[in-house]
């Protein structure tokens, strides 16, 4: 699919997957494509692609790729009780709970001539539904503004990026953030055991590079998480598209081997490198067996270090980023995030984000000589930090990385420098995006915190017993009581390299918009004037402390949060004194910052879909 639509430019995305339940499910292929395309066309195109397999099969190759892959995944998705659990979960939902310990076995004998029966008796063109989506074009950014009376024009535009997982969970809900592509909130977190000591950590430089190691229970395998630093690169360029088109183009081939025989090396061993670029910084993580460390290690430093840089592959990128980015015209959630980013901060802040036309021009401007002159200054181990976790004894990671990283000196270890956010003043604006069924409300100001601050944990605190999930009181009276709204909650977000913001986001029908704008006020009112109760104190302590416990079960959140950790200048053994940092904050401190850091004359609402001006 991915040979016959993305890499010739005919798609933006393509995949093909299978239930796999007891009951009878299905199979289905899907097509992102541009709307230069006809659906006719792509539809007929599909149709070739399962005609020649019905035809020519699969070859015994290929079979043995996806055995290998599906067994070294076996094996790395045991991380931990929950995700154990969870799999026993899946293999009774496919009708026998042994499939857990046999799926393996019974997948290796599978034949080229069985995916030839399976192909020809299943994949029934007159048994098919096909399904098309075609947009229509959306609303412009800032069709009706409405302000209230004492609205006070603030500096720039406004436009915010989709706060998401940037793959590196920490334990508070905050986000760094990139190009609309992908999203990076950091999410609420995950690591493994809390009692370990500071000496369970060992931590040293090799080859330039900062690597933290820890061993844990599990068995045969480690995850890693790294980094490196960007430096002022977010406040200096006026093009921040660039680091996501370079982080992309790594996979597209190195110097020594094409993108499909370097993916199919990967395939091999079951592994996901995961490259990607935030504001602030690059980040990787994959997770392997011990016993392949260094063939990955190899693999890793090779895509980092000798990217190919094709340019008919980098055209075809951009067109791929063009398409990704233009889905979102039409997505009130998108919009309304980047309305929300560019209320609260100036342009040159690193929080602030292009709006989807700003950031589609970049991508056509970009040159791959601007892209290669990026992956010259800013990539090597200057700051790079490399955490592994897991069954680290044997896995000779320090002398992988010095045969592999060796005589590699770039990347920046600049201090940031950049405009901090004003305060900006009360304002409502207005998204109309044509025929949406559901519309999005952001209320939010800037708060200027700062995840090294003393009022932090606090606020954080504060802020999770107002919108910290189904417990949290917005869920429990706006969504649970008055029945406006599936979901809604409340975060903190950009505070780990600049002054952070607050925000609250629901989901409403258009027709209850206002009732669940009024109800969600209500409720941010009386936070602020009442605060929080003892009871609720010490119950939402609990839940951080007891998630974050419960999330040290897995190599995944431990490499992860000790990364968050040492890019934040702490050391790894801070995992221990954070529930001790939750548990140690008053019921004063907590409600002090909220009414410090919370004014509700100077809320800035964005309202995005089908909806009316009022």
């Amino acid at each position: 699919m991915n040979k016959t639509f993305v890499d010739t430019g005919l798609g933006i995305y393509s995949y093909a997957s299978a239930t796999n339940f007891k009951e009878v499910g299905l199979f289905t292929i899907g097509v992102g494509f541009p709307t230069t395309s006809k659906h006719e066309d792509i539809d007929a195109k599909i149709s070739e692609v399962v005609a020649g397999i019905q035809k020519n099969g699969v070859s015994q190759d290929e079979i043995n790729r996806v055995v290998a892959n599906v067994s070294a995944q076996t094996i790395l998705g045991r991380d931990g009780s929950g995700a154990i659990a969870s799999e026993l979960n899946e293999a009774i939902a496919c009708g026998d709970w042994t499939e857990y310990v046999k799926g393996v076995d019974r997948l290796k004998k599978v034949a080229p001539a069985d995916i030839l029966r399976v192909a020809n008796t299943y994949l029934v063109e007159d048994q098919s539904t096909t399904g098309y989506f075609v947009p229509k074009q959306s609303g412009s950014q800032n069709e009706g503004t409405a302000q209230p009376n004492n609205f006070m024009e603030k500096e720039g535009p406004f436009y915010y990026r989709h706060p998401e997982s940037d793959g590196h969970a920490h334990e508070e809900n905050t986000s760094a953030v990139s190009l609309p592509v992908k999203n990076n909130l950091e999410e609420t977190i995950s690591t493994t055991d809390i009692e370990k000591t500071a000496s369970a950590f060992k931590r040293e430089k090799v080859a330039g590079i900062d690597v933290v190691s820890v061993k844990t229970s599990a068995k045969d395998f480690v995850t890693v998480a790294a980094s490196f630093s960007l430096g002022n690169y977010a406040s200096e360029t006026k093009n921040d598209v660039i680091p996501d088109l370079t982080v992309a183009m790594l996979s597209k081939g190195t110097t020594f081997n094409d993108k499909f025989k370097f993916s199919e090396k990967l395939q091999k061993l079951g592994v996901n490198i995961n490259i990607d670029a935030s504001k602030f910084k690059i980040n990787i993580g994959f997770k392997c067996l011990k016993k392949d460390m260094d063939q990955v290690v190899a693999l890793l430093a090779e895509e980092l270090r000798n990217p190919l840089f094709d340019a008919k592959e980098f055209e075809n990128l951009k067109q791929q980023f063009i398409g990704n980015v233009q889905q979102m015209l039409n997505d009130p959630g998108e919009r309304g995030n980047i309305a929300l980013s560019q209320a609260v901060y100036p342009k040159n802040n690193p929080n602030y984000s292009l709006s989807i036309e700003e950031t589609i021009e970049n991508i056509k401007k970009t040159t791959l000589d601007e892209v290669k002159a990026f992956h010259r200054k800013y990539f090597g181990t200057a700051s790079m930090r490399f955490v592994i976790v897991g069954d680290t004894e044997g896995a000779n990671l320090n002398a992988s990385l010095k045969k592999s990283f060796k005589n590699w000196n770039g990347g920046v270890t600049e201090k940031l420098k950049f405009e901090e956010a004003s305060k900006a003043a009360a304002k409502t604006e207005l998204i109309t995006i044509p025929e949406k069924p559901s519309a999005e409300l952001f209320i939010g100001q800037f708060t200027g915190l700062k995840r090294a601050d003393a009022d932090y944990i606090p606020f954080y605190i504060a802020n999770y017993a107002l919108g910290g999930g189904f417990a949290g009181r917005l869920m429990q009276t706006v969504r649970d009581n008055d029945g406006l709204t599936y979901n809604i909650g409340s975060r903190m977000a950009g505070n780990n390299e600049t002054g952070g913001y607050w925000f609250v986001n629901a989901s409403f029908n258009p027709d209850l918009f206002q009732k669940g704008l009024d109800a969600t006020m209500v409720q941010v009112d009386k936070w602020v004037k009442e605060g929080v109760t003892a009871e609720e104190l010490e119950n939402k302590k609990a839940n951080l402390i007891g998630s974050f416990k419960v999330g040290m079960a897995t190599t995944d959140g431990m490499a992860k949060t000790i990364l968050g950790f040492i890019e934040r200048g702490l050391e790894p053994s801070y995992i221990g004194q954070y529930p001790k940092d939750i548990e140690k904050a008053t019921l004063q401190q907590v409600n002090d910052a909220i009414k410090k850091y919370i004014k509700p004359d100077k809320m800035i609402i964005i309202k995005a879909g089908t909806l009316k001006e009022k």
